[in-house]
């Protein structure tokens, strides 16, 4: 399984880099969200992908709202926040291209989880702020912090520069056996 760059910050004025990266998952896998590098390096780290093998644990999201696009990047993004039916929860935010998922995102690559396989965690650093690309929103890029219980490789968005989403982070549960890490991307 590999993984692409969907986003990028090349060509953007952006003061500081950004990668995003969307893995390939293998056959009966899906994405639960995608993965933030603050740099133009190659994936440093696998990507989780999930997998539904008992019925019942993953649901496709109920819809997704735009939370900002970039203002004239190389590349053109946006980033959506994961919206999920009761009893299912999203694991993080998701980037696609105009190419992609204009005006929205494909929901056939996008899962939510089941609540009871994952639990809520925390949000770590901030990974990245839209600051110099003259984006007409501003935005803010966090990791989700799992515990040592918990599993993520994923982030949120803020809508401001200085705090991490009002949103609860959830990670899934470290027993959950239906994960995958993609490799590094080669």
């Amino acid at each position: 399984m590999q993984a692409r760059v969907v986003w990028n910050t090349a060509g953007s004025w952006a003061d500081d880099d950004l990668q995003i990266f969307q893995p390939f998952p293998s056959p009966q896998f899906f994405e639960g969200g995608h993965k933030a590098q603050a740099n133009m390096n190659e994936l440093e780290t696998g990507i989780i992908t999930i997998a539904d093998d008992t019925g019942g644990e993953l649901g496709e999201p109920r819809y997704f709202t735009l939370m900002w696009n970039d203002g004239g990047a190389d590349m053109d993004g946006a980033i959506w926040r994961v919206h999920c039916v009761d009893g299912y929860v999203p694991l993080g935010d998701v980037v696609f291209g105009h190419e992609d998922a204009y005006p929205y995102p494909l929901q056939d690559t996008v899962r939510c989880v089941r609540n009871d396989t994952a639990s809520p965690c925390t949000f770590g650093a901030r990974v990245w702020t839209d600051v110099g690309t003259g984006a007409e929103k501003d935005v803010s890029i966090w990791a989700i912090r799992p515990n040592n219980t918990q599993l993520s490789t994923f982030f949120m968005s803020s809508n401001n520069h200085s705090t991490p989403p009002t949103n609860t982070p959830w990670c899934l549960n470290n027993n959950n056996r239906n994960t995958v890490l993609t490799p590094q991307n080669k």
